[in-house]
């Protein structure tokens, strides 16, 4: 049930994924997939029931935790105000700028980095506004890359971004499929 409401969203589900499984989740509008990561991502707690990764209850672990064993690029993907780097850090602060340029060059992130009139310390704006959809996705994956996650979510990115972002991004969630992240594809 979501904090304003008062019908059950989920209701009677039960999902096992082992470690290193890759999945997708598809369904219809509105069947609850991105309810389901938001919920892992703990976006929203669960009003029953338990959500568990290695056998222990996420309610249990602190977010930081939880935030550093989970990548994601949602949807509709959110950057913070202020630089692109600024952004990247955010789930590794200590991060090289080799690691940063490698997780920009995996998703193909790199080639709106040397489009950009300071390149990685060019302000993005509020919630990215200056990047395109596609754009914006990308820096987001480019992030998740970079955290190295445990556990890699994709909900309904390749739907939602424009072709530049398709075309780019599909090479490199085959790639982290085979590297051993948990991947769930929601579609």
């Amino acid at each position: 049930t979501y904090p304003d409401g008062n019908e059950e969203v989920l209701s009677d589900f039960s999902l096992n994924i082992k470690e290193g499984a890759h999945i997708a989740i598809v369904g219809e509008t509105g069947a609850g997939k991105s309810t389901l990561v938001n919920l892992l991502c703990r976006f929203y707690e669960p009003t029953k029931g338990k959500i568990l990764i290695g056998g222990r209850d996420i309610k249990e672990r602190s977010a930081l935790w939880l935030h550093s064993q989970i990548g994601y690029v949602l949807q509709t993907p959110h950057l913070f105000s202020g630089t692109l780097r600024d952004n990247l850090l955010s789930v590794k602060p200590d991060a090289t700028e080799e690691e940063i340029a490698s997780a920009l060059r995996l998703v193909n992130a790199d080639e709106i980095v040397s489009r950009l009139p300071d390149g990685i310390d060019t302000p993005v704006g509020e919630g990215g506004d200056i990047l395109s959809v596609g754009e914006k996705q990308l820096i987001s994956f480019a992030r998740a890359v970079l955290s190295d996650p445990k556990i890699l979510i994709l909900d309904e990115v390749l739907s939602v971004g424009d072709e530049f972002f398709r075309k780019k991004s599909l090479a490199r969630i085959k790639e982290m499929i085979h590297g051993g992240s948990t991947v769930l594809m929601v579609s």
